[in-house]
């Protein structure tokens, strides 16, 4: 299914590098920074139609950070991921930034037949808009036993661009929130 995504998404072929990252029942947290590929879109005006094109999906480079950091820059920065539920049971799946501060992030979401589900968050959107209302941006990743995604995620904001992102399941969420709110 990985396979055909790529293929059919962007005409990747031997391009695709990166690695998917396989959730398996028993793990319900997932921090993604060196499961992350980027590229700097130095203008900031590409669309996802744009970095699905050859040349950029070329250019995309694996992460070496647990948190990518990219310092004070006027750039957009793409991320992306492919996930694969192998076999957990966890179908709802949370995807979280620990950095709130940073101004847009759109995420889109392209399963294996092409669809693309794009969300928006950031500190520019109202928090009345959000996915899922939190003090972190927040967004559903549905994803049921055997199924993949590819996740693009574009940032930019006008002060530090860090992206510490973790995948966890809604019990996992809980679980933080309450210890991070016992820990006050």
């Amino acid at each position: 299914a990985v396979l055909f995504l790529v293929l059919s998404v962007g005409g990747l072929g031997s391009a695709f590098a990166g690695e998917v990252l396989n959730l398996v029942s028993g793990t319900e947290n997932y921090p993604l920074g060196l499961h992350l590929s980027y590229f700097e879109d130095k203008d900031g005006r590409m669309s996802l139609q744009e970095v699905l094109e050859e040349e950029t999906l070329q250019a995309f480079t694996p992460s070496q950070k647990a948190v990518p950091s990219f310092g004070f820059t006027k750039s957009s920065v793409w991320l992306r991921l492919d996930l694969h539920n192998q076999d957990s049971k966890i179908q709802r799946w949370l995807l979280e930034c620990l950095y709130p501060p940073l101004d847009s992030i759109n995420v889109y979401l392209i399963d294996a037949d092409n669809n693309v589900v794009t969300y928006r968050g950031g500190d520019k959107l109202p928090f009345s808009k959000r996915v899922v209302k939190h003090r972190n941006v927040i967004f559903d990743v549905p994803l049921a036993i055997g199924e993949s995604v590819r996740i693009y995620i574009r940032v930019r904001t006008e002060g530090s661009l860090q992206v510490p992102l973790f995948l966890r399941s809604p019990r996992a969420m809980l679980a933080k929130d309450h210890e991070e709110q016992f820990a006050l």
